[in-house]
């Protein structure tokens, strides 16, 4: 409460029930926190809530895999155990190493093996362009030598307010640079990433125990991989080994835990290489220096096929089709004009861009965001990629919108066709405005709307394909190929 000079140096006091001061903007304003501080409470938004959500998120009990022979399958939910710190592999998708970047944390985490979200991952085969010649895809079984990706559990992709899972996410590694490196010991890192690419690619192989075990380790490659084995994961990329630092521990929400990431040493001794391949006793595929045993591991299965048995309804994969088919939803859940509506957004932004028809991949997650498509921008990578193939950072945004509405029927192509063929008499694919406004019968708005979509990109004339274009979108919103027709044929 606030109170006069008066008051401050003594003078006459009000009686209590006087109020003096800004006394009825200050009750509004406690009353606005408190009503600020409920609706954050019941929308999950305080820091408490989300703290409390992400440890019933990521502590949450999930399904690991059980095998009756042993054998490590694709496909297989796993829990990985260092040998020597008894540490397990963890994650964290809610922390990123880098603000803006969707790199994620992969710590070691000294609980017990059980099979939680946050420190069991799935076994993934990678992309055909990533995978060994002599690979076989039919074939489920994964291989010592053979290269696989590891996934996060899918109990952490699930995102509030989305009907598909978050795009997945990869064990990955990167050489050590100026930029990506561990925090504390500064060597190379071991993070989540959301790209599929060759930094997400590992295969296991024999420890190296010296000449005790030179031509065994060497012959294994190609055997099945089964869960008794110790192994070394080994980042295809850098060749080096996945391991945890016991003596660099940090504190987290979770605890203290170990560090994460890739290196390669060798264990102390001497190798006669050079009199050993002389006198025809090794090859320099047997006989290599020992390994460190930090770099061994073993793969933790279900002892159980009732730990094995998913009981949460998980939403789809976020596939592109997923992705594409959220997009086209809302678009067409705000009427008939959905779709041109965006494309009209997108010429209005085009115009003060200095590369015409194409938009930078920052610009056009923004745009989007700003028209209020309710999607998280890292959905949008997947779809980007597919249209940045040659990796210029440049998307055609009309590419973009022809993606999101999908081929059209043939039935719908070959009617509008049909109507701009009655027009373009001299079969050249383009009219004069003139032509069109002449044979238009719809009202002077629906004509300018139309006439727009052809001046926003420059042409003189209308070409059929900003026709197609144009009706294509309005098609959306009609799902009967004959009303379609006859809405066409009203006007033309």
């Amino acid at each position: 409460m606030q109170f006069t000079p008066q008051q401050l140096t003594g003078g006459v006091k009000y009686a209590p029930v006087t109020r003096i001061g800004n006394w009825l903007e200050d009750l509004a304003l406690e009353q606005s926190k408190k009503d600020n501080f409920l609706q954050n409470s019941a929308m999950g938004s305080l820091t408490l809530r989300k703290q409390q959500t992400k440890f019933s998120i990521f502590n949450e009990i999930v399904p690991l895999s059980y095998s009756d022979d042993g054998i490590i399958r694709f496909g297989d939910s796993i829990i990985l155990k260092h040998d020597s710190s008894n540490g397990i592999l963890a994650c964290d998708p809610y922390e990123r190493l880098v603000p803006g970047q969707d790199f994620f944390y992969v710590t070691g985490t000294t609980d017990s093996p059980i099979p939680r979200a946050r420190n069991t991952f799935t076994i993934i085969r990678p992309p055909s362009n990533l995978k060994n010649i002599e690979d076989d895809e039919n074939d489920p079984i994964l291989k010592l030598g053979q290269p696989f990706c590891l996934s996060c559990n899918e109990s952490l992709l699930v995102h509030p307010g989305s009907s598909i899972l978050a795009p997945r996410l990869y064990l990955t590694s990167t050489k050590k640079n100026e930029r990506m490196a561990t925090r504390s010991s500064n060597r190379q890192l071991v993070y989540l990433s959301n790209t599929l690419n060759a930094d997400c690619i590992w295969y296991l192989t024999k420890p190296s125990h010296g000449r005790r075990n030179g031509a065994e380790r060497f012959l294994a490659f190609g055997q099945p991989m089964k869960a008794d084995l110790s192994v070394q994961i080994t980042h295809r990329q850098t060749n080096m080994y996945l391991t945890l630092d016991s003596t660099q521990r940090f504190q987290t929400e979770f605890g203290i835990e170990m560090e994460c990431f890739a290196d390669r040493s060798s264990a102390v001794g001497k190798l006669g290489i050079l009199v050993s391949e002389n006198q025809g006793y090794s090859t320099p595929n047997t006989l290599s220096k020992p390994d460190a045993p930090t770099f061994s591991w073993h793969i933790v299965l279900s002892d159980s096929p009732d730990y094995n048995i998913e009981s949460k309804h998980l939403p789809p994969e976020a596939t592109i089709d997923a992705i594409l088919h959220e997009i086209k939803n809302y678009l067409l859940s705000n009427g008939t004009d959905g779709f041109l509506n965006l494309r009209e957004y997108f010429q209005d932004l085009d115009l003060k861009n200095h590369i015409k028809g194409k938009f930078y991949i920052d610009d056009l997650k923004r745009a989007l965001i700003s028209y209020g498509i309710p999607l998280d921008p890292i959905y949008y990578d997947s779809i980007i990629n597919l249209l940045d193939k040659k990796k210029t950072g440049l998307i055609d945004w009309r590419s973009f919108l022809r993606l999101i509405r999908g081929s059209l029927p043939n039935y719908r192509l070959k009617a509008i066709e049909d109507i701009f063929r009655r027009i373009d008499h001299k079969l050249v694919d383009a009219v004069s405005f003139d032509s069109l406004a002449k044979a238009f019968k719809g009202d002077e708005d629906s004509f300018q709307h139309l006439l727009q979509t052809f001046k926003s990109k420059g042409e003189k004339m209308a070409s059929i394909e900003s026709f197609i274009d144009y009706y294509g979108d309005l098609s959306q919103a009609i799902e009967d190929d004959e009303s379609f027709s006859n809405y066409l044929n009203s006007l033309w």
